[in-house]
């Protein structure tokens, strides 16, 4: 039984297409991360639709992350609530993550990095390989599911 012209070529083109499909199921999952900057203990909790990531109480120089993919169907976001300070009391509730929407005026891309320190959360920017500031701790302490991006770009819906 030898292998014809066409088996090659089908042989190819299956290697390909196989090629393809996990190229967009390993390459399209997403990485979030939020790391602590702030001398006192920050609680952080985050969430999407499907999701609920739990309460993490975290030290200077820790991080949470997690990993997950772009729902084909719908929209994905996450979400997180933090605050810290004496007795909890600078809050603040902030997107961290939307399929649909460049948090950021840089699109995220495999990797989203967050920092928080007392100024508020940054991102990180990998062209220019520096944090970029984004959200600022809401100045009355009252949390906002939506709050006021720092930077000049479209507003979250």
């Amino acid at each position: 039984m030898g292998i014809t012209r066409r088996s090659i070529v089908v042989l190819v083109l299956v290697l390909a297409m196989a090629e393809s499909f996990a190229e967009g199921l390993f390459l399209g999952r997403k990485t979030v991360s939020v790391e602590s900057e702030l001398k006192e203990p920050l609680s952080v909790h985050c969430w999407s639709s499907d999701d609920d990531l739990g309460l993490h109480v975290l030290e200077e120089g820790q991080r949470i992350s997690w990993r997950f993919f772009d729902s084909f169907f719908t929209r994905t976001r996450f979400f997180c609530f933090m605050t810290y300070g004496d007795d909890r009391k600078v809050v603040g509730s902030y997107p961290i993550y939307d399929s649909e929407v460049d948090i950021a005026p840089f699109p995220c891309q495999r990797v989203c990095r967050w920092m928080v320190n007392n100024f508020g959360l940054y991102t990180y920017d990998v062209s220019t390989d520096k944090w970029a500031f984004i959200y600022s701790w809401p100045h009355d302490n009252k949390p906002r599911l939506f709050p006021t991006p720092s930077l000049p770009f479209e507003t979250y819906p």
